[in-house]
Parts: C-alpha cells; structure tokens; sequence
C-alpha cells in the first residue's frame, strides 16, 4: 500500500538501457502514488562496457543536468555497474539522495542452504573492489562464484522490444556459471544487472537445475520509500520542488526502433516518451508516446 504523505514525491531511476524497468515497477508497486520517471541513457549504452572514470563522469553531468530539469526529490541509480563504480562521487556532488544499485548478496546468503552462491553481472561489476567488500561483509560465510554474462543485456533489451529470445544463447551463458568447480552445489543466484529480471521466465528454463534467482529491486523500493519518508518529516509543510513537468520516459539518443519501445512503455503505461540528449545545454524536446513505429 502506497503512503499517502508521499503523494506526487517524484523518483527518477536512470539506467542505460531498459534494466531501470526493473526498478520502476517494484517502487510503484511499494509507492503506487509517487510520480516515478525513467531516463534512458541509450546515448552511452551499455553502462557495463564503459570504463569506471567514463562512468563517473558521464553520470555526474547527465544526472545533475536531470535533477536541474526535472526537479525530482530522488534519484534511483538503476544499473550496477553505475553504483559500484561512481555511486560515491554521484553523492558527494549531486544535491539530492541518491540511491544505488548493488547485488543482493546478504538475503541470497541468508536463503543459501547449500552455502554456494551464484553472482552474474557484468565484467565491470564483478571486477569492483565494492562487489568484493560487499561479499566479505555480507556473504562471508558463502562461497560466491562469480560469471560474467553481459550477453544476458542485449537478450533482455531484446524481450522488452518483443523480439524472440532464444534460450540456448541464454544457456550458453549461464552455463559457464554452473560448470565451475564447486558449481554444481549452486542453488542461489543473485541477479547483479537490472536488465537480468526481464529474463526471469527464460532463466528458469535454461538452469540445469531448479534454484532461487534473487534481485535486489524490492530492497531498492523500501529504501526509496524510507527516504522519501525522512524528506517529508523533514520538511512536511513544504511542497515537493518540482520544476516544471514531469515527463514519465526520456532517452539520451533518438535511434531506429523507437516505435517498439513506445509501445514496450504503453504496455507499462507510459504515456509519453521525451528526448533528452546528452548534456550539452539543449533543452528537452518533449514527444507523445506513439503506437506505431
């Protein structure tokens, strides 16, 4: 159930690709009356193929620019890659909450009988010193065997335009997971890209085994509604500064194919989708979401 305090507090969840979808359903579901907008870096996509300091720099300005825009009272980092590897300086600079994205490693050992635990992600993410602190404070009693699998980005980019997705191109993927020594006591696998639940249905048929696949949106939803709520009882006479409208989908590049993806957004119920470019002191161009491509 939503609350009613929070009516009209406004989320932004910012990803390269479709992964934030991921977010933005979990946060509606825990704050059905919260205004949530989605920005698309499409422009720099995939955030997990761009190095840490192209990352750090690239995020500061585009979501800074987005918070000068848009006015939104939080941000929502939805990409891993993106928070392991500039989640610090995106808080030290930006002037509103800023809310990362990090593999759900402490309920996935929590749920582990076996004490084996699986993590795919992206190269960059898998190779962050964050993935490594995170595993030693809160999965240290677990073996975690990692697996790079940043084909599972493009299949899921792919499901969300409607386009087949083939799950022996999936399997082939996770199968390098499994086939580890000390695999096949897996029966944990944490999803550390956003773009990774999109897949959920095609993961479980393409698993040599049944096992719990764990992501961390729903952590993400009830740490967004925590702050929101601390903004509120900080300052509950105030409106939320919003500036100017609040459109509900932007991206960063106007590419072919934008008639599949309005229509992946109405499904979701989108109503329009914006282009907001890279920053370079352009203003938003604001365009309705069509049916047709």
């Amino acid at each position: 159930m939503g609350n009613s305090q929070l009516d009209g507090q406004h989320v932004l969840v910012v990803d390269s690709g479709v992964g934030g979808f991921t977010i933005v359903e979990k946060i509606r579901a825990q704050l059905p009356s919260a205004r949530v907008s989605i920005l698309m870096d499409n422009d720099f996509f995939p955030y997990g193929g761009k190095g840490e300091e192209a990352l750090r720099s690239r995020l500061t300005v585009l979501i800074g620019t987005a918070i000068d825009r848009l006015g939104p009272d939080l941000v929502v980092v939805g990409c891993n890659t993106a928070s392991t590897s500039a989640l610090a300086v995106l808080r030290e600079r930006l002037p509103v909450p800023i809310v990362g994205t990090v593999p759900a490693l402490k309920p996935a050992a929590a749920a582990s009988a076996s004490g084996v635990i699986g993590l795919i992600a992206t190269e960059t993410t898998l190779s962050s010193p964050y993935i490594d602190d995170l595993i030693t404070s809160h999965a240290g009693s677990c073996r975690v065997l990692r697996q790079a699998t940043p084909g599972l980005v493009a299949l899921a980019e792919a499901k969300l335009r409607r386009r087949p997705v083939s799950i022996w191109a999936l399997r082939e993927q996770i199968s390098r997971l499994f086939d580890q020594e000390g695999g096949g006591e897996i029966d944990t696998v944490v999803l550390g890209c956003t773009h990774f639940p999109l897949l959920m249905p095609e993961l479980e048929l393409a698993a040599p085994w049944p096992v719990s696949w764990i992501d961390s949106g729903a952590a993400i939803a009830r740490r967004v509604a925590d702050l929101l709520g601390q903004l509120e009882a900080a300052s509950p006479a105030e409106p939320p500064a919003h500036q100017g409208p609040a459109p509900t989908a932007f991206v960063t590049a106007w590419t072919p194919g934008m008639g599949v993806l309005r229509q992946a957004l109405a499904a979701r119920d989108f109503s329009e989708l914006c282009y907001m470019p890279s920053p370079s002191g352009v203003s938003v161009a604001r365009r309705p979401l069509e049916m047709t491509g």
